[in-house]
């Protein structure tokens, strides 16, 4: 039996690091991605792979039945919470912004709360010491069944509006990224069946595959997002130079023409805000004059006297597509005010 204590400490352990990675990449990854919704939405994700693993990790250890429910509670709700939370990266990363969406999953959320409340009553299960910690054997009930079609739903789900997406990709590596996302549901259909379904039909014991599933399909998914740039310009790969260094108004842009990323000399220039939690483009800021100058690239800023001139510099992904345009904007007021004296003065 005591073997049994150190080999559940050990799988406990491995839970917990799992756990706990998950949480430090998806925070790392979200603090150099401040300005990326999508960034903050992974982060949430690994934030819930931490709960979920942790929750297992601790239940492993409990050796009490009555300590033990209390985390195998809080792992079951970050169960559904992670694949919600999924689905709504996937939404952000292809932009599908519709009010159908949330409420689709609002009511997936409220049927699993349903099944939540049942499956982690005392009877729900039974916990007993096993080769790899102290876990349970899986009782069918009618919660574990509107839990299954719950899990059913947002996994379906998930695929509707990666397929919505993938229709209306326009970048080589969009069309990367829905292709490799695919593999979520294996991944977490793999481990959930290992310690959910198997279970709860064949009344065996559960074992952690749904928790080693969690934390393999978020680090999958951070992968594929972070190596096909979903996250954009980051303040390490552009600001850590860039904003700190060169004394001249920069502003960021994604394929879009949105400013992503600025300095604080172009948000004085240009009145940018982000405060305002909306997105920023130069629309209606700038107008070209070539008035006074043969040269391109020549702005007026709007309701100003101030005059500035473009020079860009173009960063494009693995695929030769368009990434960010990167703005330097001198101003080039006085430059101008001496033209217009010399035009004034012949």
């Amino acid at each position: 039996m005591s073997y049994y204590y150190t080999v559940g400490a050990a799988v406990s352990f491995v839970l917990l690091l799992m756990g706990a990675i998950a949480l430090f990449i998806g925070y790392a990854n979200y603090y150099n991605s401040r300005r990326s919704t999508a960034s903050r939405m992974m982060f949430y994700c690994c934030a819930c792979v931490f709960i979920w693993d942790a929750g297992y990790g601790i239940m492993g250890i409990c050796f009490n039945s009555d300590a033990a429910y209390i985390p195998r509670a809080m792992a079951l709700l970050a169960v559904y919470l992670y694949c919600q939370l999924m689905v709504m990266y996937v939404v952000e990363l292809g932009k599908i912004k519709r009010p159908s969406t949330h409420i689709a999953l609002c009511f997936g959320m409220l049927s699993y709360l349903i099944s939540w409340f049942q499956i982690i009553q005392k009877d729900a299960v039974t916990f007993e010491m096993t080769p790899w910690g102290y876990w349970y054997y899986s009782k069918m009930s009618w919660g574990r069944i509107l839990q299954f079609a719950s899990a059913l739903y947002v996994l379906i789900f998930f695929y509707v509006e990666l397929f919505r997406w993938k229709k209306r990709v326009k970048l080589a590596r969009e069309k990367n990224i829905v292709n490799r996302f695919i593999w979520f549901g294996p991944v977490i259909v793999a481990g959930y069946i290992a310690d959910t379904l198997i279970p709860s039909f064949f009344h065996t014991q559960a074992v952690p595959g749904s928790a080693i599933g969690a934390f393999v399909s978020v680090v999958l998914l951070l992968g594929i997002s972070r190596r096909n740039m979903a996250f954009g310009a980051t303040v390490t790969n552009v600001a850590e130079y860039v904003f700190r260094e060169v004394n001249t108004p920069v502003i960021v842009l994604n394929y879009l023409d949105e400013v992503v990323l600025f300095n604080e000399i172009a948000r004085d220039m240009f009145g940018f805000d982000y405060s305002k939690n909306s997105v920023i483009t130069l629309d209606g800021r700038i107008i070209e004059d070539n008035t006074y100058t043969d040269e391109e690239e020549i702005y007026k800023i709007v309701k100003t006297d101030r005059y500035c001139k473009f020079e860009k510099s173009v960063i494009y992904d693995d695929f030769g597509e368009v990434l960010h345009t990167i703005i330097f904007a001198p101003d080039i007021t006085s430059n101008i005010e001496a033209m217009k004296l010399a035009e004034e003065s012949r």
